[in-house]
């Protein structure tokens, strides 16, 4: 997984590349821990090369809209792949804890 962190105006965009899984979701972990939740700004990922996420992809995600809502921010989703929108919907997700745009 490949992530690219872009600050434009007031947003963090967050460019997620390849599969946000078991293996991936420490180091995404991580590096929101370092490089996101510091900055306490409003936070869009860009998952349009977000080929696929399980659910320990899924619980980094929900970790990280805690640690925002925690700082008074907002994470918004944004680009989604039909798989990974499908995921969301199933597990009921998406606006209860995640806010989708076009």
């Amino acid at each position: 997984m490949k992530v690219l962190i872009v600050k434009e105006n007031d947003v963090m965009i967050v460019n997620l590349y390849g599969r946000l899984d078991a293996r991936t979701a420490a180091e995404f972990e991580k590096k929101i821990q370092c490089d996101l939740v510091p900055v306490k700004k409003n936070v869009c990922l860009d998952c349009q090369e977000l080929e696929y996420i399980s659910s320990a992809g899924l619980s980094a995600l929900i970790l990280l809209a805690k640690e925002l809502k925690s700082n008074d921010c907002a994470l918004v989703l944004s680009n989604l792949q039909p798989m990974v929108s499908d995921i969301l919907h199933v597990t009921g997700l998406i606006d209860k804890v995640f806010t989708v745009q076009p």
